[in-house]
């Protein structure tokens, strides 16, 4: 049986391997060409290198942010401009049509013209100039168009088609259509357009409660005093 050693007789010391190990900071010539130092220590050991040679490629970080900052701001000037020359031709056309003015919150009323107006230009390029359409198929969507006011059903649409105008000028909800009045003509009772001798065909723009409206349009009333209210509104002795 060996006697036991409680002292130890080894005289070596551990030996840490690969000692100092992969550098984790690199000094990188960038394209620029700007010689920055960067820890690398956060990315694996096998990694680094290649990711070093890949910085080398590129311009470093303060270059990248001023050439960023200045395309940016070319940028936002460049669209300020085409939004201007936009906003111009729109409300030009709507002038020159005698086109409505659409309603809804200030910041999205100029945004909605020019909306509009790219997407009338985009269906009369693609219906009547290039397609079969005529001039009175034309005017009857353009009469549907003029109904439909808000602003934000134009934005909505303005990735459309030009060809699904149409359908989608007959899918505007009641909402969506103009809301600042009707317009009530002093037409003969035959119904015609043709005003009597000694009648003008005026035009008026008034706002009315909903149950007066809902009954001049040919719908139901919802609440029995309606019919009292048409009846002071026929009579002159309600004021609006």
């Amino acid at each position: 049986m060996k006697p036991q050693n409680n002292h130890s007789t080894s005289n070596t010391t551990p030996v840490n391997r690969n000692y100092p190990g992969v550098r984790t900071h690199w000094t990188v010539e960038h394209a620029c060409p700007h010689r920055v130092d960067h820890d690398l220590s956060h990315r694996p050991a096998d990694k680094r290198a290649g990711f070093a040679r890949w910085l080398a490629s590129k311009e470093c970080t303060d270059c990248w942010k001023a050439a960023r900052d200045a395309d940016s701001e070319s940028r936002e000037e460049w669209l300020a401009a085409k939004r201007a020359a936009e906003q111009e031709a729109a409300v030009a056309w709507a002038k020159q049509f005698d086109v409505p003015r659409l309603e809804g919150p200030e910041r999205a009323l100029d945004w909605g013209e020019r909306s509009r107006h790219q997407l009338m230009i985009a269906a009369h390029t693609v219906l009547v100039g290039e397609g079969t359409w005529d001039e009175a198929d034309w005017a009857e969507l353009e009469e549907k168009a003029r109904a439909v006011t808000r602003a934000g059903w134009w934005i909505d649409q303005r990735d459309a088609e030009g060809s699904d105008l149409l359908e989608l000028l007959d899918a505007a909800s009641e909402a969506d259509r103009r809301q600042t009045g009707m317009r009530l003509g002093c037409h003969p009772r035959d119904g015609s357009r043709r005003a009597s001798p000694g009648q003008s065909n005026l035009v008026l723009h008034v706002r009315l409660p909903a149950d007066t409206k809902r009954l001049v349009q040919g719908k139901p009333p919802t609440r029995a005093r309606t019919t009292t209210t048409l009846a002071k509104f026929r009579n002159g002795r309600r004021r609006y």
